[in-house]
């Protein structure tokens, strides 16, 4: 038995195409041309192209037919109780919704594809973003390859005999022995390449194997003084408010700033913060009293020596006499002593000072 799919289609399609047999003069129009059929010319190609159409609409008529049979003879061969004024109308409803709901489908297709097609566009949008951006990253890695190093250095790294600059802080802290060299960034750059200003507040040290020297400017008395190991004021640069001709370079030990009193000057010379300063004026001790302290300071932080630089029951104090260091003090135990004279040789090889010492401390466990 077959199943009821739609009513019987006529046997007899309604006519719908030109016939080359129609008596010249009809009066019907062709559809949607607006041009009497007596009129109509057609080219080989569309009269073959319209035949072809004809005939596939024919071939789904036929193949509907096939698959239907008339309403009336449905009903009867499933014994329904219904006639066909009653279920025909319930068959044009039916294949009214499906062909909506073929039509709404057939938008949703649409959206799909334009939905798929604008994610495709944006996914070959992003993908060439991607394409185009490790090329510029690479071109970034390749400039910062050819860059040029950062000019700052450790101490050991740098040669010997090139000047390098240094701030204040740093430069003070190596004269004290609070800081090693290999802990010390230098900047390496001549001063001629960079930009004015750049090391107003900063000091020029050359390195000779172990020894640390800096490079400044003074006048003709100054210079005198400070290579007579005495106190005097030298300057990082060469200073504004004082002729040419009076000034002349200095190369001064790294230990004399140990205890060196350190100021910005303005171009007039007045004492000024370091935002406004021009260059660094540095006011030195005399060699014995720089020695001294640094070795005092340097053996009370030690370990193993006092060990509270502020309990004055043990203490130790370094004296600078010609080129014999002194040391004084008290500590509890005979290792004690000898562990300050270690220090202290240590430090003065620290300091490039070859000087002897003198151990003149006292061992009293008990206190004075």
């Amino acid at each position: 038995m077959r199943t009821v799919v739609q009513p019987a289609v006529p046997t007899t399609p309604a006519r719908s195409r030109v016939s080359l047999a129609d008596p010249p003069g009809s009066a019907e129009m062709s559809r949607g041309a607006g041009i009497p059929l007596e009129e109509l010319r057609v080219t080989p190609e569309e009269l073959a192209l319209a035949a072809a159409s004809l005939e596939r609409k024919r071939e789904v008529e036929t193949r509907k037919l096939g698959e239907t049979v008339p309403l009336a003879e449905a009903i009867e061969q499933l014994g329904l109780n219904l006639t066909a004024e009653e279920l025909g109308p319930e068959v044009e409803a039916i294949r009214a919704e499906r062909a909506l709901a073929g039509k709404g489908e057939q938008e949703r297709r649409i959206l799909n594809r334009a939905v798929l097609a604008a994610t495709f566009a944006l996914l070959l949008a992003v993908i060439g973003i991607l394409g185009i951006l490790p090329e510029r990253s690479r071109g970034v890695k390749a400039e910062i390859v050819r860059t040029a190093p950062l000019p700052v250095a450790k101490i050991p790294e740098v040669p010997d005999g090139l000047p390098v600059h240094l701030d204040t802080a740093t430069l003070s802290a190596l004269a004290g022995l609070t800081m090693t060299p290999a802990d010390a960034s230098v900047d390496t750059r001549p001063a001629a390449s960079a930009g004015k200003g750049t090391f107003n507040n900063e000091w020029i040290l050359v390195k000779s194997g172990q020894d640390l020297s800096v490079q400044a400017w003074a006048t003709a008395d100054q210079a005198l003084q400070a290579r007579n190991r005495q106190k005097t004021m030298i300057f990082s640069e060469r200073p504004p408010w004082i002729p040419s001709a009076n000034l002349v370079p200095v190369t001064v030990p790294l230990y004399r700033f140990g205890i060196a009193t350190i100021s910005g000057a303005d171009r007039g010379g007045a004492f000024t913060e370091p935002a406004k300063a021009v260059l660094q004026v540095a006011g030195l001790e005399t060699s014995d009293d720089a020695v001294g302290s640094i070795l005092t300071c340097y053996l009370e932080r030690a370990e193993g020596v006092v060990d509270d630089p502020n309990d004055r029951q043990f203490w130790v104090s370094a004296r600078v006499d010609g080129s014999v260091v002194s040391l004084s003090g008290n500590v509890k135990s005979a290792a004690r002593k000898g562990r300050a004279t270690a220090l202290a040789r240590e430090a003065l090889k620290r300091l490039g000072v070859p000087d002897s010492v003198s151990n003149q401390i006292t061992v009293d466990p008990t206190g004075p």
